[in-house]
């Protein structure tokens, strides 16, 4: 049973980085919603932004980048 490790390759980029530039700019757009909105929950900006760019992302990988971004 191989276990898959979790560790991000030299040169391999995050999901973030492989965004082009439009896309960027409406993920900086939401999280800066979600900031200056702190009562709306982070999940139904999330689904917005499925909607909105269709990246799809999951829950924990937006809620990684953004807790990221705080720090």
């Amino acid at each position: 049973k191989r276990v898959a490790k979790h560790t991000r390759k030299v040169g391999q980029k995050t999901w973030y980085e492989r965004l082009n530039i439009k896309q960027r700019k409406i993920v900086d757009e939401y999280l800066k919603f979600s900031q200056d909105n702190p009562g709306d929950p982070l999940s139904a900006v999330c689904d917005a932004m499925n909607e909105h760019v269709g990246l799809n992302l999951s829950h924990c990988s937006f809620r990684r980048f953004v807790q990221g971004r705080a720090k």
